[in-house]
């Protein structure tokens, strides 16, 4: 996976993986995800679509990180071509935070595809 500020690009039917951590805006210290948090990564073709094309969703967490795992199938079925992508943490608190704002989601066309 290639990261580009924030946004990403991946070529379709590959495995990836994107460790997810967030940090105080100020102090610049981790922030640790805890149990009853939930991340969700989210693919759109658009923002102005409620279809979502690819979803991740974490509610387990490695060291106060999330893994998002990418499998070849979660992509196979896309079309290859410019998507949109968040990722939101709802803490167990009820508070909403979106730690990852709208930001191009890129999936290049394979060529081999066994």
């Amino acid at each position: 996976m290639e990261v580009n500020g924030k946004n990403l690009t991946i070529t379709r039917g590959d495995s990836e993986s994107l460790t997810i951590r967030c940090l105080d805006k100020v102090t610049k210290d981790p922030i640790p995800f805890q149990t009853g948090d939930t991340i969700y990564f989210t693919v759109k073709t658009s923002t102005g679509t409620t279809i979502k094309s690819l979803q991740k969703v974490i509610t387990s967490f490695s060291v106060g990180a999330a893994v998002v795992d990418i499998l070849p199938a979660d992509t196979q079925g896309l079309k290859g071509g410019t998507y949109v992508y968040d990722i939101q943490w709802n803490k167990q608190n009820g508070q909403v935070k979106s730690i990852v704002k709208t930001s191009k989601f890129i999936i290049d066309e394979d060529v081999t595809s066994e």
